[in-house]
């Protein structure tokens, strides 16, 4: 009995000194935001209550953060590996030990930038039912236009669903059901999407030391760029007049009940020359005239043979005081 409860201390006294540094020991490696782009930025404890996401906020099992429209969110684990949110995407973390780290894409796309990892460190991406796993690369994976699953390998290499994939090379995977239909090719900048083709501009250091960029392609990707913006732009109202379109649609307002139509009754039932709209722009030289069409009309009543004028000044008949009138129709 002595002897088990020696072994125990001496067990529970190594694991409380390597405990700390040891892989084996280490319960989770960190992850964390660490930057934020945009005000539509969420997060949840995988129960899809969300709250703002916030600088340094630290990711665990289940954790998932979420970016809106002109969003993006970087977190990085490891020290130097980063992870890129695109815009209208979302991310949760499967994993996080000391030996593997697991990411799931569950909407939209991202840029992973993961440094070499040490002997038996792995980091796994998943979206729909593709996973590819990654020991040191820079990638963007996620869905294209037509929801097929695109993973563009810009340097290192993976695996997904078994099968390799070097950089310089593109995969699209095709989804039936619990069929997939993986096609490869080469990397052709003339039909990546933006959110690509920005992480080659800002990935062209290591690309240009690799080989994989070249000095004319980096000029097509940064004219590629501006296009697509520019593109963008000249949408942003478009889609802006639609969007109201579609809330007048939601929301009717009742036929002549709306605060513009009340304005425009009542205007229409003022005299002429009376309002204060637009086509009135002379407000005093109007009261004016409406004061002297006022004294002229008090005139003629007081001429008029049909008005009465009373000159009592006392009230009671008698004589003395100042004089005074007022007329009584």
């Amino acid at each position: 009995m002595y002897r088990f409860k020696k072994c125990a201390m001496l067990a529970l006294a190594f694991v409380m000194i390597f405990g700390v540094t040891s892989p084996v020991f280490a319960q989770s490696r960190r992850i964390s935001i660490y930057r934020l782009d945009g005000e539509q930025i969420t997060f949840d404890r995988g129960t899809r209550a969300e709250m703002p996401a916030r600088q340094g906020q630290r990711l665990s099992e289940g954790h998932g953060v979420a970016t809106g429209s002109d969003s993006y969110a970087y977190f990085q684990f490891d020290t130097t590996s980063v992870v890129k949110m695109n815009e209208q995407s979302r991310v949760s973390v499967n994993r996080a030990n000391a030996n593997n780290i697991s990411l799931a894409v569950e909407s939209g796309s991202a840029l992973v930038y993961v440094e070499t990892q040490r002997q038996g460190q792995t980091l796994e991406v998943s979206i729909g039912n593709v996973m590819l796993g990654v020991r040191g690369t820079l990638f963007v994976i996620g869905r294209d236009s037509e929801d097929v699953i695109t993973i563009t390998m810009l340097d290192g290499s993976g695996i997904a669903d078994d099968i390799p994939l070097h950089a310089g090379f593109v995969m699209r995977v095709y989804e039936d059901g619990d069929l997939k239909d993986h096609v490869i090719s080469d990397i052709d900048i003339e039909v990546m999407d933006l959110f690509t083709l920005k992480a080659i501009r800002d990935y062209q250091e290591l690309l240009f030391s690799t080989g994989l960029l070249s000095q004319d392609m980096l000029e097509r990707v940064l004219e590629l760029i501006d296009n697509l913006l520019s593109e963008r732009e000249a949408l942003r109202p478009v889609m802006s007049d639609a969007r109201r379109r579609r809330e007048a649609a939601r929301n009717p307002a009742p036929p002549g009940n709306s605060d513009r139509d009340s304005a425009q009754s009542a205007a229409s039932d003022m005299p002429e020359g009376t309002g204060h709209g637009r086509g009135d722009m002379h407000g005093s030289d109007n009261f004016e005239g409406i004061m002297e069409r006022y004294i002229r009309d008090i005139i003629e009543h007081i001429i008029s043979p049909n008005t009465q004028i009373n000159t009592d000044t006392s009230g009671s008949g008698g004589s003395g005081g100042s004089t005074g009138a007022f007329i009584v129709p």
